[in-house]
């Protein structure tokens, strides 16, 4: 050993310059500086040991304090495990840095591990037996302790290499020049020990490498400039994307704006005042989600910093359902696909939740598939399960478009990192659901996703919505009767051939304010009801020409969703005729007289 000591020496002196040049500059705090600094300081220890206390051991070796000696000399095993435990969690650190979430939490066990292997190894060389002999002012050092060292040495390269394997693509950086030249100048200097024992080369060795770490990977100057460079990268991608978003929200601010553009000339040439109605309250929808993406976009630090916040307001679902698929069949004008737009009529008439992000989640997954869909269908189904206070929006948007390969499924609601011109379509749809995922978490929704290329994509979201406690009042009663008699205006579908009955009925809804159509025949309700057309009562006549009322109810009840009561007009108000005609299916009968304060109960029961 004291052979080595004018290397010692020599790594002593550069070693100090090391560590006066790295902390007298400012530097970044990350991990590997941390750990690249205690690697500096423990280096400068070892070199220390080896010069002074090591020098007198050896001396010592011939003198009465051999138990003394052995005791310091082991001092150096206790330098290797130390540095040799450092450096692998230093080589963990740069292989796993840009891993997933998962490997930052195996950095930590495995930082415990190695602090918990490095206490019991230096118990273990402290018991296990150590001999050393001076040969000459030259010492050897063998025994237990000495090849337990070895062994867990061994065992660490061994897991830097399996480190370097799973990171073979980055085998070249500058990162892992280190690994390579303490691997290279350790087997020299292993074959020179092993020639000449008593020549210790090993900790002048770990200092060059130390030090070599400075000018590849650990040099402050070096570290700003790339960290510069990093930041300059990432303002040039923000502005690129800041861009692409004003152009986007430009080209959706068009569609709202048309359309409000459309129904007001609409309104304008229309005398029925139901249908001009109609149209301002779809220009009143429009045009507050046309506000809220203006605000969006005037409120700066929302698109500096990706703050995203999330209200709760009460809302009408129905209404934002059906803007929604107006605005998609507005889409869909020149292209050969059918929209096929299905709620569940159980959904309350008021929720309470962030209806503005539900239209933005819902809105963006109908444009992707219309976006992605050439021909075929777009199926947008909203169901429901209402339980205590909650009611659970089951929303099912399905397309026949080109659908989405298992590679991009994996990832499809990550944020891409690419910034190819060539995969700006791709990337712009991925960053859409990206953001989408970001909105249904935070409101506490899920989404899941079922796709097979050619065959089309499937998107299912769940969101719980609260159900509002509305307590009525003498003022929410009367607007609630007001709305019941001028608002929401219930539809009667009257079905006679018959001019005098279909004249009386009219007489009497006009005067309970309810809207009715009349018609002639059986095939006339099947088809209106077909078409989907919303009617909360049928009033049937008993005899229809062609096809009878009790073919015509049979009819009815085989179209799927099928739930309006029938009320049928008889001649006969004898209790077996009426019971008879109930036992058929249909919900009530009245009297072909036509009684006022009859209908009138009639209409309270089912309206």
């Amino acid at each position: 050993m004291q052979n080595g000591i004018f290397f010692s020496i020599i790594s002593l002196f550069y070693c100090l310059l090391i560590i006066f040049i790295y902390f007298s500059k400012k530097r970044i705090g990350s991990k590997e500086n941390k750990i690249y600094g205690i690697l500096l300081i423990t280096t400068l220890i070892g070199l220390l040991i080896e010069i002074f206390p090591a020098t007198y051991a050896i001396r010592a070796l011939l003198t009465e304090h051999y138990d003394w000696s052995i005791l310091i000399l082991k001092l150096i095993l206790v330098y290797f495990i130390i540095w040799i435990s450092i450096f692998t969690y230093y080589i963990s650190l740069i292989s796993l840095k840009n891993e997933e979430k998962k490997y930052h939490q195996f950095l930590q066990k495995e930082k415990l591990i190695l602090i918990l292997a490095s206490v019991i190894n230096i118990l273990f060389i402290y018991i296990l037996p150590l001999d050393a002999t001076n040969n000459h002012g030259a010492a050897c050092t063998y025994g237990m302790a000495a090849n337990y060292v070895y062994l867990y040495s061994a065992i660490l390269i061994i897991y830097w290499f399996i480190l370097l394997f799973k990171n073979m693509k980055n085998i070249l950086d500058k990162k892992y020049y280190p690994i390579f030249t303490f691997i290279g100048l350790g087997i020299i200097v292993m074959a020179i020990q092993y020639k000449y024992p008593e020549l210790t080369l090993m900790i002048s060795m770990q200092a060059f490498v130390v030090c070599l770490m400075y000018f590849t990977i650990e040099n402050p100057d070096v570290q700003m400039l790339r960290e510069l460079y990093k930041s300059k990268e990432l303002v040039e991608n923000s502005n690129n994307e800041k861009s692409m978003f004003l152009f986007k929200v430009t080209k959706r601010l068009k569609e709202p704006l048309k359309e409000m553009n459309r129904l007001s000339k609409e309104a304008l040439m229309e005398d029925n005042v139901e249908t001009i109605k109609n149209n301002l309250q779809e220009i009143k929808y429009t045009s507050n989600d046309t506000l809220a993406l203006v605000n969006d976009v005037l409120d700066i630090s929302e698109l500096e910093n990706r703050k995203i916040s999330i209200s709760n307001h009460k809302y009408q679902p129905s209404n934002l359902l059906k803007s929604l698929a107006n605005i998609t069949k507005s889409q869909l004008k020149e292209k050969p696909i059918e929209l096929r737009f299905n709620y569940d009529q159980t959904i309350p008439t008021n929720l309470v939740g962030d209806s503005l992000r539900i239209k933005q989640i819902l809105m963006t997954l109908l444009e992707n598939a219309v976006k992605h869909t050439k021909e075929g269908f777009i199926e947008f189904n909203v169901n429901t399960i209402i339980k205590h206070e909650i009611c659970r929006l089951v929303i099912v948007i399905e397309d026949s478009g080109k659908g989405i390969g298992v590679d991009q499924l994996n990832c499809l609601f990550n944020k891409p990192k690419t910034n190819n011109l060539e995969n700006r379509e791709i990337d712009d749809s991925m960053k859409n659901l990206a953001f989408v995922k970001t909105l249904i978490d935070l409101i506490g929704g899920t989404i899941t996703v079922n796709s097979e290329l050619e065959k089309g994509t499937k998107f299912t979201v769940v969101i719980d919505q609260k159900i509002p406690f509305e307590k009525e009042t003498k003022i929410t009663k009367a607007v609630k009767q007001y709305q019941n008699l001028y608002v929401n205006k219930d539809r009667i579908l009257i079905v006679t051939a018959d001019e005098k009955i279909s004249k009386k009925l009219s007489t009497i809804l006009k005067k309970f304010h309810l809207e009715y159509e009349v018609i002639s025949t059986g095939q006339e309700c099947l088809q209106k009801i077909r078409s989907e057309e919303k009617y909360n009562v049928i009033i049937m006549d008993e005899s229809l020409p062609k096809l009878s009322s009790v073919h015509t109810f049979e009819k009815l009840k085989t179209i799927p969703n099928y739930d309006i009561p029938v009320i049928l007009m008889i001649q006969n108000r004898d209790i077996e005729t009426k019971d008879t005609y109930i036992n058929i299916g249909f919900s009530d009968t009245i009297n072909k007289t036509i009684n006022k304060e009859e209908i009138k109960q009639i209409l309270k029961k089912y309206i």
